[in-house]
């Protein structure tokens, strides 16, 4: 006599099953013929959504390809951004005789290129974390 069991499925899995052994047997009947009539219906809903699947799919991939020549092209950007940067910096150094309102035309210009490079990391990034997340879902 129980009213208690550990029921071990396989696997590492170890269920806990309150009640007696007939119980458990009566349980295990219910599913399978529960189950019968789901794999019925799973297994047309599987042909009826295939096709939405597989464009799902293939729109994903798209994507990811699209994602990836984007994080591209933002690395081209920001290298010849850091270029400009680097010249920039050059110009302030050298006209820092010509007056205040050059070397403020210069900085103004310095910082816009720079946040224009923070913002493009920043998309960088999500694009990284986009993509990874993609590739781990395939």
């Amino acid at each position: 006599m129980t009213d208690h069991l550990f029921v071990f499925e396989g696997n590492g899995v170890v269920k806990d099953y309150s009640g007696s052994l007939s119980d458990y047997a009566d349980c295990l009947v219910e599913i399978e013929n529960t189950s019968g009539d789901q794999i019925i219906t799973n297994d047309e809903d599987k042909k009826a959504n295939y096709k939405d699947d597989k464009q799902a799919r293939m729109q994903a991939r798209n994507d990811l390809k699209k994602d990836k020549k984007e994080m591209k092209n933002l690395d081209n950007k920001m290298g010849k951004l850091r270029e400009e940067v680097l010249a920039l910096e050059a110009k302030i150094e050298e006209s820092s005789d010509e007056g205040w309102t050059v070397l403020a035309d210069l900085t103004d210009k310095l910082d816009a290129i720079k946040t224009d490079i923070d913002d493009k990391e920043m998309r960088w990034l999500e694009l990284a974390e986009a993509i990874e997340e993609a590739e781990m879902m395939e």
